[in-house]
């Protein structure tokens, strides 16, 4: 992704379309707390992540930083 960040959460531009994607190198270590959160938006429940900065709808206003790797856990 631009940022460096793991896009996680529903699509502002498709209903229903939810993201779980963008982690690099780390997809493996990173897969069973995604898919929780992933699981979590899904139905419709809080996820504990900030939808600012990993969802998808970051991208939207054109602002894209430069790319860096960096990851939350929490």
């Amino acid at each position: 992704t631009p940022d460096g960040l793991p896009v996680i959460g529903e699509d502002p531009r498709l209903s229903g379309f939810f993201h779980a994607n963008g982690l690099g190198g780390h997809g493996f270590m990173l897969a069973p707390a995604v898919a929780r959160r992933a699981a979590l938006a899904v139905m419709g429940q809080p996820t504990g992540l900030d939808p600012a900065q990993f969802g998808p709808g970051r991208f939207l206003n054109g602002a894209s930083r430069a790319a860096a790797e960096r990851l939350q856990l929490g």
